[in-house]
């Protein structure tokens, strides 16, 4: 539906809910109104977002096409075809490729979501949210190398992207530099910009610590994680590990216990009934 149709349509809605709302005599009718409004509310969210999110990849494109029309403005043939291969790029086709590479790392095809996300990067080098999702896909395939790299090039175009950095933190945790982890992980609490980000950070502490046999830095870490987001069921399991490395053993069967509880079926869930016993 064109642009301008929509937003008739949506306007049309709007009258007759505001109309509506001057007839309302019953509280059924009242109730009834309510539940419109809400439903119309909510799918007015849907569109400001999608619109939001493909007025940032018009952006993303637009950049680079500033930087091709400096190259086909000097006549070169080579600039010429570059821009035109430039304007063929629609954001929507990028947002499709986005799509497929979160859904194929969803299912935990993180070959075809490489194979995917670098379609997409080629396409919008500088596009956060492709180098964020490339990045996670490599991680997955324990190529840690490669996605440090990626997720540098995001933190050199955003320092502040705490995301990329609690992720730099976690791939130097697995690449054994812990100076360099904690020193990542650590920025990312002090800024605390993002509350994923600073949920993660402090779990991964929590493992970093874990490993060192720093085991009371490990707990305090992992629990801070337990409090901002009270569902992170690793953070239970790793934190029945802790206790028990302490020799804290009600402990450690509690934090398993609830991580069980959080979700019996899943990996984590598994992994504390085997710890059980």
């Amino acid at each position: 539906m064109p642009f301008s149709s929509l937003f008739k349509d949506l306007q049309e809605r709007f009258l007759k809910l505001e109309n509506k709302l001057s007839k309302v005599k019953t509280d059924r009718e009242k109730n009834s109104l309510k539940r419109e409004i809400a439903i119309f509310y909510k799918e007015l969210g849907i569109y400001i977002d999608k619109f939001t999110e493909l007025k940032k990849y018009v952006e993303d494109v637009a950049k680079e096409l500033k930087a091709v029309e400096v190259i086909s403005s000097k006549g070169s043939p080579e600039g010429l075809s570059s821009f035109v291969q430039a304007i063929k790029i629609s954001p929507v086709n990028i947002l499709t490729l986005i799509d497929k590479g979160w859904n194929y790392i969803a299912i935990g095809n993180y070959d075809a979501a490489v194979e995917v996300l670098e379609k997409s990067n080629k396409l919008s080098p500088e596009n956060k949210k492709i180098l964020g999702l490339l990045g996670w896909a490599y991680m997955k395939k324990e190529d840690y190398d490669r996605a440090l790299s990626i997720y540098s090039k995001v933190l050199r175009l955003d320092p502040n992207d705490c995301i990329a950095r609690s992720n730099i933190g976690l791939i130097c945790y697995k690449k054994n530099i812990f100076g360099e982890a904690i020193e990542h992980l650590s920025k990312v609490i002090k800024l605390n910009r993002d509350r994923t980000a600073t949920l993660y950070a402090h779990y991964y502490l929590g493992l970093v610590y874990f490993d060192r046999d720093m085991l009371d830095d490990a707990v305090n870490f992992l629990n801070q994680a337990i409090k901002i987001g009270p569902n992170l069921q690793e953070a239970y399991y790793q934190l029945g590990l802790t206790y028990f490395k302490k020799g804290m053993k009600k402990e450690g069967k509690d934090a398993l216990h609830k991580c069980i509880k959080i979700n019996p079926k899943s990996q984590w869930g598994k992994l504390a009934k085997e710890e059980l016993g």
